[in-house]
């Protein structure tokens, strides 16, 4: 996998949360923008969070880097 690290990456993550005083699951989807040197450090924090379903990466230009 060759991915330029220089540029910024947007991260779009979906994730859940789940209140257990009121038994209900809220899906959320939030966006933040990373420049190429933080990008690996945001996604193994992201993962270690344990409740994101959905990574997916895109560059500058749109371009959809990576989905998983």
């Amino acid at each position: 996998l060759d991915i330029q690290i220089q540029n910024n990456y947007y991260i779009t993550f979906l994730y859940s949360y789940y209140n257990i005083t009121m038994a209900t699951e809220k899906t959320f989807t939030e966006t933040m923008k990373v420049t190429g040197e933080n990008l690996l450090d945001t996604v193994k924090r992201l993962l270690h969070e344990g409740n994101v379903r959905k990574i997916q990466i895109v560059d500058k230009n749109g371009k959809n880097v990576f989905d998983f």
